[in-house]
């Protein structure tokens, strides 16, 4: 759903890795490095931008007593989606597609920069913020889909 924010994604996925549901992991890693990057368009403290970094770090320590072998089937599934214009990645970008752009609050990002900690009362997101124009640059340069 495109409700869920990568605060929610990025643990799913670890979640799926544990279980050896690779197909599953990397869709909820790709979808939720997906909406980390509309978010970064739309909040405007730069310094939250690292959010969902910041979830990827937390997700894969959580991971790292995972086999070897079991890392190089997940990221074997991951890899696949990242060969651009192939079937996989095609197929990927049809589904990023369809859920389409994020319907939430990014509080999770928000609450990241060095902004949430001043008491200013200015407007956290962009003025005049063009979702349908940041979700087509985030299709487009983050997950290399034809447009």
């Amino acid at each position: 759903k495109n409700e869920y924010t990568p605060a929610d994604l990025f643990p799913a996925y670890a979640k799926c890795v544990r279980e050896k549901k690779y197909d599953e992991a990397s869709w909820l890693f790709t979808i939720a490095g997906v909406y980390s990057y509309f978010d970064s368009l739309r909040v405007v403290d730069r310094t939250s931008h690292g959010a969902g970094q910041v979830l990827i770090i937390e997700s894969s320590a959580s991971l790292k007593d995972i086999s070897a072998e079991h890392q190089i089937w997940y990221r074997k599934h991951l890899n696949k989606n990242t060969n651009f214009n192939s079937p996989a990645h095609l197929k990927l970008c049809s589904d990023v597609k369809k859920v389409g752009k994020p319907n939430y609050y990014p509080a999770y990002m928000i609450q990241h920069g060095m902004a949430a900690f001043r008491s200013n009362n200015n407007n956290p997101l962009v003025e005049n913020f063009n979702a349908d124009d940041a979700w087509k640059k985030t299709l487009d340069k983050y997950l290399h889909c034809p447009i």
